[in-house]
């Protein structure tokens, strides 16, 4: 255990709860960098997204197929569309 002469009166380690508020904050800064990267992950796929739907609107707009396609299907839909 701790050697009670070593450590000075009133310091941290003999505080009961100092260790609780220690762990509870470093707690509390893990999770909020758990959120933080979790909404860079999510930015990062919405502009993915986004350049993937302006990439597919180019190959529409090159092969003059007209109208605005979008779906799960769109990659299948463009290359029936140009094969046919």
């Amino acid at each position: 255990m701790l050697d009670e002469d070593f450590w000075p009166k009133g310091h941290a380690y003999k505080d009961p709860t100092a260790l609780y508020y220690a762990l509870s904050t470093i707690a509390q800064c893990v999770a909020a960098l758990a959120a933080l990267m979790g909404f860079l992950g999510l930015c990062r796929l919405d502009r993915l997204r986004l350049e993937r739907e302006q990439a597919i609107q180019l190959m529409y707009r090159q092969r003059n197929i007209s109208g605005q396609i979008t779906g799960a299907l769109i990659g299948l839909e463009v290359v029936r569309r140009s094969e046919g």
